[in-house]
């Protein structure tokens, strides 16, 4: 699957390069691309506005794209991802795991079937989080996808890298500043600070350890009575 990163740059610099992406791509941004969204407002624009002009950059192109943004709705703001495939929103995640009390917490985890394969999305703070990448592992998630809109630290290098290798799933992430990979048997990271970067990666799983998951082993705790 090839996938594409964009961090580190301007909103019209990310527009011009969404209109060359090589079709069937899946673009991922990183960093502080897109503004703060009121959503309803948003959908509501006489005008198509931002996520209307982004459907339009993807459709042609067959291109699916992963943003983080700041979303408002209803007096709330949240951290969240959209996700667009072909020109049509999928949907939006919201990060469940919020270390700022300005930031409400999303409730849901969602896998998105996109051109070539399954994705599930983390923002932010999930990162450093297991049980949300296990989620999505659990949920067949062939990629998982880490999108922050800010710069990498070495904890969440650590976590990235401790998800791909404990669920068997390669994990790709897009900062404020880099472009990070770890392929699904930990044993390959890549570190990339260049603002664009194009990924052709194989979405191969390994589920060895995530198998105990999916046999109900973890939910079978035995609890003895020394008495």
């Amino acid at each position: 699957m090839k996938f594409v990163t964009l961090v580190n740059m301007s909103q019209r610099r990310c527009f011009d390069e969404l209109a060359v992406v090589a079709a069937g791509s899946c673009v991922v941004l990183g960093g502080l691309i897109l503004p703060e969204i009121d959503l309803i407002a948003e959908l509501n624009r006489a005008d198509g506005g931002l996520i209307r002009t982004l459907c339009s950059l993807t459709a042609d192109g067959d291109i699916d794209l992963i943003a983080p943004f700041y979303a408002r709705l209803r007096h709330r703001k949240y951290s969240s991802a959209l996700v667009i495939s072909k020109g049509k929103i999928l949907g939006v995640s919201d990060m469940t795991h919020s270390l700022d009390e300005e930031i409400s917490q999303g409730n849901t985890y969602r896998v998105y079937r996109l051109n070539e394969a399954d994705l599930g999305v983390m923002i932010g703070d999930d990162v450093l989080f297991p049980e949300v990448a296990r989620a999505l592992a659990t949920g067949d998630a062939q990629f998982i996808t880490a999108v922050s809109r800010s710069p990498l630290t070495s904890i969440e290098e650590t976590m990235l890298h401790a998800a791909a290798i404990a669920n068997g799933t390669a994990v790709l992430g897009a900062f404020a500043d880099a472009t990070i990979y770890c392929s699904c048997d930990g044993k390959y990271v890549l570190i990339n600070r260049d603002c664009g970067v194009t990924l052709d990666l194989p979405s191969d799983t390994d589920d060895t350890l995530l198998s105990a998951v999916r046999y109900g082993i973890y939910g079978n705790v035995v609890y003895e009575d020394g008495e």
